[in-house]
């Protein structure tokens, strides 16, 4: 896997901002006392970073890609090729910053906000930002190419980041040229689908059965979709090499999950393996879906093609819910960009037995056709055939009102004095915006209009769809971090929680693996204790938990990735001490911690996403300081962590789903005398729950989902003596346990998913100078 921790080493910056748009006072550029920056650690600088890249070694020069000027410009039709130096190291440093500059054609830079990154198993990497129009930046990095969309703005169409004949170029568009390209890639006279056979008996029954099967399967979070792609030998051969297929097959799957996220769609696509097939590309779509799925429409079984026995093989060793075949664009042999079978069409229900269909092909490329204009195929369009796949159809004027697995499974397309556009499963029309969202009514991603109707809605087909789809297999593969139970202060990224001790008399710390002795991780003391650790959480998405210090007296923080002062990142120094960090918690569902603060003066609330002050989001201001935010958690299991509110005046509570008053719950109200001791799975159901405690008598109580009307009694200790340490995963089972330590024995157990029968020792520690941090 990638490995990015270069980017946390310490970086002083002597520079001090405040604005109005900022809710906390930043101070960048302060030093740490000497307990917290070790003598010999090495801090390394940017001529000392790792690249991985050998395709995008060349240096940062303030932009992502630098133009040679003398190795010659390609134009093909309505496209001009522009030959590019690219600089994976500016990508890096704009992780760090916050921001990327791509340079335009023309000398204009283009300034993207860094919003996260993913790093893949197979080494590639993915840069994902948004630019000044809110359109998404997909940029994916590998060792011999680098691929992705760049939006312009002001209605130009976006650029393309490629790679061809071992070099990197940009792509631009021109709008009028494209226009005057008709071939079935930009005309179609036939939809890219195919329809599975039905029982015409059975199409209202079956939509009512994958209906309700939907709305359970999506109660518990997100739908994970696994995917195999399998690429022909004449792709690889386009792309240069085997590594540059995958690196553009991971674009592929993060330009399609990036659009999932954008258009509130809460699914993700995973993609479990990658295989080369020898398989022309000079044949249509259509003939390559019909050998893959070994079935000819409308209702011929046939047997699938010997071509595709080990890919039909690979579905099931992997898993595999949906097939998809990527091969090089050829036109006009292919007939299209694209094929799939359209599932649940004509309102006719999924379920499982459409596993059989599961199947789409890809042409990907830039091919020049009959006329001699070469065509682009879009970089959605593998987003546009799983669409299908996933019961969504083409806009209702494309598809002649013939719905898909809904009767709001259009896509979304509008020509009118103020708006021309098109969302990825419509067909636009000449001079079209095209955005890469799906149809949604409730977005306004779309040059700052609705980017559907209640009628055109591909986002809430999905959303019903997914999760009968995500059930074609059983897992195989591990789910990926932040999309199953998230696993806190899991220091050493095994999948298990750890405890963190510090000694609250000389600053010693240590780490107990599994909240076990065997295996004792010692920490750096940090002797002077001003410093406090207010939060542990995962910030930068490697799996492992990082500790947030911060000094007490002066403001000053400082983050440890995976508790080691070797891989420490300054953090700005926040000095108005009125502002306390009151949660660690994913909020935006990036699969990155972030950083709750509230100020306990005037009420005004903000959080760091990812740890990132460039990112700050301002929350809606409570001033009644009754209020307090007393847990974070994911109540409804959307991968969203959300605030949970007390009153500890008159015992109300609500929450706020993913931090956003808008969309505050009520939960019922609980007597001032209890409290909140714990948030955490306890039941493993994908949703937090709320462990109450009574300190007065030692009552517990369970509320599941935050649910009051499910409440379930947790007795067993009682007495003020025994308090909540700490709830976490300490035993792998992907539910959350609750850690009690008795204030003067120094005795200490494990209730595994908080339930009293279920008890586990845990090593006595008498000295109780150390204390449990969470």
């Amino acid at each position: 896997m990638k490995n990015l921790s270069w980017l946390w080493v310490p970086a002083i910056l002597c520079a001090c901002t405040q604005t109005q748009d900022s809710a906390v006072e930043v101070e960048r550029g302060a030093k740490l006392p000497t307990a917290m920056a070790p003598s010999g650690m090495v801090v390394a600088g940017a001529s000392g970073a790792p690249r991985h890249s050998a395709f995008a070694s060349a240096p940062d020069r303030g932009s992502l890609v630098d133009y040679v000027r003398d190795a010659g410009t390609r134009h093909s039709g309505a496209y001009t090729w522009r030959p590019v130096e690219v600089s994976e190291e500016h990508a890096l440093r704009a992780i760090q910053s916050g921001h990327m500059s791509f340079m335009s054609p023309d000398g204009t830079p283009i300034r993207l906000a860094y919003d996260r990154h993913i790093e893949h198993p197979d080494g590639n990497w993915t840069w994902i930002g948004t630019a000044g129009d809110g359109q998404s930046a997909v940029i994916t990095f590998g060792d011999a190419a680098a691929f992705g969309t760049i939006p312009q703005g002001n209605g130009e169409l976006p650029l393309r980041l490629t790679s061809s004949d071992s070099r990197g170029w940009v792509v631009s568009t021109d709008r009028a040229r494209l226009a005057d390209i008709d071939n079935e890639a930009t005309d179609p006279t036939r939809p890219d689908f195919l329809v599975p056979p039905k029982l015409a008996a059975a199409r209202t029954a079956g939509m009512q059965a994958a209906g309700a099967r939907a709305q359970a399967a999506t109660s518990g979070g997100k739908t994970v979709i696994d995917v195999l792609v399998g690429y022909t030998n004449g792709f690889r051969v386009a792309r240069g090499s085997q590594s540059a297929a995958q690196t553009r097959i991971r674009n592929l799957v993060d330009t399609t999950n990036q659009a999932y996220v954008t258009s509130q769609i809460n699914a993700e696509i995973r993609l479990v393996h990658s295989m080369e097939v020898n398989f022309p590309d000079n044949t249509s779509n259509n003939d390559a879906l019909s050998k893959l799925t070994g079935f000819q429409a409308p209702s011929t079984p046939k047997d699938p093609d010997p071509a595709f026995s080990a890919l039909r093989a690979a579905r099931e060793q992997y898993g595999a819910d949906l097939v998809s075949l990527v091969r090089r664009f050829n036109s006009p042999e292919n007939d299209g960009c694209g094929v799939a079978w359209l599932l649940g069409g004509g309102e006719s229900g999924i379920t499982p037995s459409d596993e059989y269909f599961g199947y789409s092909v890809v042409s990907d490329g830039t091919d020049a056709g009959d006329d001699g204009k070469s065509y682009y195929c879009r970089d959605e369009t593998f987003a546009h055939e799983l669409g299908h796949n996933l019961g969504s159809t083409h806009d209702a004027e494309t598809a002649d009102n013939d719905p898909g697995a809904y009767s709001f499974s259009f896509g979304y397309k509008i020509t009118s004095a103020s708006a021309s556009f098109h969302t990825i499963m419509a067909y636009g029309d000449e001079g079209q915006m095209s955005y890469p969202v799906f149809s949604n009514p409730a977005i306004t991603a779309c040059g700052g209009r609705a980017c559907g109707t209640s009628m055109a809605d591909n986002a809430r087909s999905i959303n019903l769809t997914s999760p009968i789809i995500g059930a074609f297999r059983a897992s195989v593969v591990a789910p990926p971090p932040g999309m199953a139970t998230r696993i806190v202060s899991d220091f050493n990224g095994d999948g298990v929680s750890d405890v963190l001790w510090r000694n609250t008399a000389s600053g010693a710390n240590t780490i107990w693996p599994s909240a076990g002795t065997d295996g004792e991780i010692p920490v750096t003391r940090v002797a002077n204790l001003v410093w406090m650790i207010p939060g542990i959480g995962d910030f930068n998405g490697d799996g492992e938990a990082d500790l947030f210090w911060r000094n007490s007296k002066d403001g000053r923080n400082t983050i440890w990735r995976s508790a080691s002062t070797t891989d420490e990142q300054f953090m700005p120094r926040v000095a108005n001490l009125d502002w306390q960090v009151v949660g660690i918690g994913d909020l935006d569902g990036d699969g990155t911690d972030d950083v709750l603060w509230r100020n306990l003066r005037d009420g005004r609330n903000t959080y760091w996403p990812g740890a990132n002050t460039e990112r700050e989001q301002n929350l809606t201001r409570v001033a009644n300081l009754a209020w307090s935010i007393v847990g974070l958690g994911d109540f409804d299991g959307d991968g969203q962590d959300d605030i949970l509110w007390r009153n500890a005046r008159d015992g109300r509570n609500t929450i706020w789903r993913s931090g956003d008053s808008n969309a505050e719950t009520a939960v019922s109200a609980r007597s001032a005398s209890w409290i909140v001791a714990g948030v955490g799975d306890f039941d493993g159901d994908g949703k937090a729950d709320i462990l109450w405690r009574d300190p007065a008598n030692g009552s517990n109580a369970v509320w599941p989902g935050a649910q009051a009307s499910g409440a379930i009694a947790r007795n067993g200790n009682a007495g003020t003596q025994w308090q909540v340490a700490g709830a976490g995963d300490y035993d792998g089972d992907r539910r959350a346990d609750v850690l009690w330590r008795h204030a003067g024995t120094g005795l200490n157990t494990i209730w595994l998913s908080a339930d009293p029968s279920n008890q586990r020792d845990v090593t006595t520690v008498r000295n109780t100078t150390w204390v449990i941090q969470k």
